[in-house]
């Protein structure tokens, strides 16, 4: 519980300060911008817009503090309420939200009066629709293509063949990361230094060159993370603990790439980068939500308000990533739910289904079953699945039982144990003697 403690203190409390920090940076004129709205320098001491400026900060000042005395209360709370740390991030995450809506209202409101003086800019963009059109951005497909038909077979083995999820992981996880990389450099605005089509080409050749030789590093060092955690899965076997910390550690190695090869890839970008006539410096385009620019061809942008990406929402590529990235967040809402386990037994076979799995184990495959209290189970992972503090399903694997199906209410340690000719399924239900009326309508049906 102190442990717990702690981590909210160290987790939340950096969270609420470098919001309040990036947030209050926004309300003063700087780098030709407040709100987030460019306006020219003789109208940065406008009466209007210091006292919008002035709203604002007092707002921003007292739902900051009030997220403060939140998260102190709350860390009072953990002590005898675990889950109160979700509840208190979740409160926090919606006053942000609350912030946001707010300080996004004062930027209409600027942008009204920016629109309204006439303080407007010149922000005449040349481009080159010939460039557009060319075959540049092609010479990325080869790995674009390759790594999409990797992380499809990937996918497919890892959700529906459970002896191979493991190996499928690595797989996957690889082929993610090359897709990203892959489409984030597909995706970026081509470079104008002059109105000639061939110093064009010719300049984002050189560019595109240099991404490449990035992607094909970068292409080899997932592999090779990939092959080496695959190749340690397969040489210990049985042996979980080594397994898993092995496995970290090739993830950790790989993460740690990940963030080397963005480094170099930012890095090249500020090489070639072309300010006087860069797309997404001409206009009002970020807000307190994100980035919306029509113009813009990349879907991943760097944020203004704090550090890291967002999506460019003003192109069908961003919607379509956003509605992606919706799906997926309900998606993991709906998997890791708890609902309760449905155990359909006839004549013939015995279905458990979850919210993601199901089960079918045919009556005359079962070699041996038994009911048991297992106090604690050996040591082993998750290879595919979900873990709460009451239930855990899907695929596990355990020393001395290898891959097993499970199926467990984490409160009640009696199980049923069944094994068949391909594989190893451990079930309970809610309580010891649900549990054991279901061990005997199977026993009654074996006979």
């Amino acid at each position: 519980m102190i442990m717990l403690f702690f981590i909210m203190n160290l987790t939340l409390m950096p969270l609420v300060f470098l919001m309040y920090y990036w947030n209050k940076k926004t309300l003063k004129y700087s780098n030709g911008e407040i709100f987030l709205v460019k306006i020219p320098y003789s109208e940065k001491d406008n009466k209007e817009i210091l006292e919008i400026s002035k709203k604002s900060l007092k707002l921003l000042k007292i739902l900051s503090l009030l997220s403060v005395i939140l998260i102190l209360l709350g860390s009072y709370i953990l002590i005898y309420k675990v889950h109160s740390f979700m509840f208190v991030l979740v409160v926090i995450l919606l006053i942000q939200l609350l912030i946001d809506i707010y300080l996004n209202a004062q930027r209409k409101k600027v942008l009204t009066m920016k629109i309204e003086n006439n303080w407007q800019f010149p922000t005449d963009v040349f481009i080159d629709t010939k460039l557009i059109n060319s075959d540049l951005k092609s010479k990325y497909n080869l790995v674009l293509y390759s790594s999409l038909f990797v992380f499809i077979i990937s996918v497919t083995i890892f959700i529906f063949v459970q002896n191979l999820s493991e190996l499928a992981f690595f797989i996957l996880f690889s082929s993610i990361n090359i897709l990203i990389f892959t489409l984030i450099m597909k995706s970026e605005n081509y470079n104008y230094i002059s109105e000639d089509f061939e110093e064009n080409y010719e300049y984002n050749l050189e560019k595109i060159k240099a991404n490449k030789r990035i992607l094909s590093q970068f292409v080899v060092i997932n592999i090779l993370t990939a092959g080496i955690s695959i190749f340690i899965n397969l040489i210990l076997k049985e042996k979980n603990s080594l397994i898993l910390n092995t496995v970290l550690i090739s993830m950790i190695i790989n993460i740690i790439a990940i963030f080397i090869f963005f480094i170099r890839y930012s890095k090249l970008n500020k090489k070639y980068y072309i300010g006087k006539n860069n797309i997404n410096t001409t206009g009002d385009f970020y807000d307190y939500f994100g980035y919306n620019n029509p113009y813009d061809n990349r879907i991943f942008v760097e944020k203004k308000v704090s550090i890291g990406m967002t999506i460019n929402t003003g192109t069908l590529k961003g919607k379509i990533a956003v509605l992606l990235t919706f799906i997926l967040i309900f998606f993991a809402m709906f998997a890791t739910g708890t609902r309760d386990y449905n155990y359909d037994l006839n004549n013939s076979y015995l279905k458990v289904s979850s919210n993601l799995y199901s089960d079918e184990i045919k009556l005359r495959d079962i070699e041996n079953i038994e009911f048991k209290e297992i106090k604690e189970f050996p040591k082993g992972y998750r290879s595919n699945g979900v873990g709460t503090a009451k239930q855990n399903y899907g695929s596990f694997k355990y020393e001395g039982w290898g891959n097993v199906r499970l199926y467990s209410y984490n409160d009640n340690s009696f199980y049923i144990l069944v094994d068949t000719s391909s594989k190893k399924y451990i079930f309970n239900e809610k309580t010891k003697k649900e549990t054991e009326e279901l061990f005997n309508s199977i026993r009654e049906k074996l006979e």
